[in-house]
């Protein structure tokens, strides 16, 4: 795993970006397991330490990855969440709880990354990090950078028109 804390009062969106690696197709029930850079992966928002409760999580079948092989998620309260962060759009949306980390910071969330089991020649994996400081050169690619930004400026930055029908 590795784990970041979120911070509403930065910014009420929280982005971020990533590569997304491999993984096999399992949930409609396929018999064997196919190959792929991992088993498995997955985002979830969680409260906070004090009670390690989980808002949300979306796994790796469940995240929208895009032609260039990158996914975006964003993390918000339900009443911050952009319009455009829909599967539909290509974003995966998690949400931060309204009480924050449920123990008396209402601004925060913990956001964590889980990769299982990786391939031998995966090498960018989280479990291949030697150390904090080299998390971007270890990880490259699929190392998550994520900013901060309005529900707006969100909305603009990434527009999908969906028809409505």
């Amino acid at each position: 795993y590795i784990r970041t804390i979120v911070n509403r009062r930065l910014g009420k969106v929280f982005v971020l970006r990533a590569k997304a690696p491999t993984t096999p197709r399992t949930i409609k029930g396929d018999k064997t397991m196919g190959g792929g850079d991992l088993r498995y992966w997955s985002w979830c928002s969680n409260q906070g330490f004090a009670n390690t409760r989980v808002n949300d999580c979306a796994h790796d079948e469940m995240i929208p990855v895009g032609p260039d092989g990158f996914y975006t998620l964003v993390v918000s309260r339900i009443a911050d969440r952009p319009r455009n962060a829909t599967q539909q759009c290509g974003i995966t949306w998690l949400p931060m709880a309204d009480d924050g980390d449920g123990s008396g910071d209402p601004d925060m969330t913990v956001l964590q990354l889980r990769h299982m089991l990786g391939a031998g020649e995966f090498k960018n994996a989280v479990h291949g990090i030697r150390s904090p400081a080299t998390i971007l050169q270890d990880m490259a690619a699929y190392a998550p950078q994520g900013r901060y930004i309005s529900t707006s400026a969100f909305e603009t930055a990434v527009p999908c028109l969906i028809e409505k029908r």
